[in-house]
């Protein structure tokens, strides 16, 4: 039985480390880092919107994220 346990308790850890962070939550509450790397692996990331319609420049200035923000603002403004 505490092998069984041990198990589950070992692929539930693997799931939690591997999910990956959206390009929304980077918005929310991401660093400049987080969000350089999204970009740099695709740069229409900033163009996205959420089921809502909501932009991640719309979710980083609502949550305050300010240097996130900048950057979002930077490459619109470039493209």
């Amino acid at each position: 039985m505490k092998y069984f346990l041990l198990l589950i308790l070992i692929i539930n850890s693997n799931a939690i480390i591997s999910q990956e962070k959206s390009c929304f939550d980077i918005a929310r509450n991401g660093t400049l880092n987080e969000i350089t790397s999204e970009y740099d692996g695709n740069n229409k990331v900033i163009d996205s919107v959420d089921t809502n319609s909501t932009s991640m420049l719309i979710l980083a200035c609502y949550r305050g994220n300010n240097d996130v923000a900048k950057f979002i603002v930077q490459k619109k403004s470039k493209s």
